[in-house]
């Protein structure tokens, strides 16, 4: 990291919400807040497809690897973690900090399963963080420390409405 300045940023995930139809992740959410405000700030992939995505990930993690202090990565389980595998591999032989930001309830099942493989990606982690003490709990049993900060959510994009007859909406 350059003395006396601001770290580069590089968030990595599906950042597929920049399209139309699509939700933006927490990940993409910050990658924008935080680049209204600082001018190193790259945000990967907002490719569609998993599979050019990964490539499109990697590709922007190898060419601005020199434009990179600080990697913030959104972890999945499933089959999306061999995104965060490869990406925490890349950050750590370019010598870049990593926060590692984990998501969704399947992970405490995933981490049970794959044990071994996650402490050996999480293991990368300067930074472990998750939305929720649930998940905390769950990267402790394999030994780590997870910070709990609460998803950056804009309430005001999801106003409140009032139903009076609940049904479930399943086609229309």
């Amino acid at each position: 990291m350059r003395a006396g300045s601001l770290p580069r940023l590089c968030f990595v995930g599906p950042m597929v919400g920049r399209h139309a139809g699509y939700v933006p992740t927490q990940g993409l959410i910050l990658a924008d807040r935080f680049a209204e405000f600082h001018d190193s700030v790259i945000s990967t992939s907002p490719v569609t497809n998993r599979y050019l995505r990964l490539a499109d990930m990697v590709r922007t993690l190898v060419r601005r690897r020199r434009d990179i202090d600080v990697q913030c990565l959104e972890v999945y389980s499933g089959k999306s973690f061999v995104v965060e595998d490869i990406a925490s591999r890349l950050a750590q032989r370019f010598g870049h900090r990593i926060v590692m930001w984990l998501h969704g309830g399947g992970m405490p099942e995933f981490m049970a399963r794959f044990p071994d493989w996650m402490r050996r990606v999480l293991s990368r982690a300067d930074v472990l963080v998750t939305p929720s003490r649930y998940l905390a709990r769950s990267v402790q049993a394999l030994g780590f420390e997870a910070r709990v900060i609460p998803n950056a959510l804009d309430v005001s994009q999801y106003p409140y409405r009032q139903r009076h007859r609940l049904r479930p909406r399943l086609f229309w």
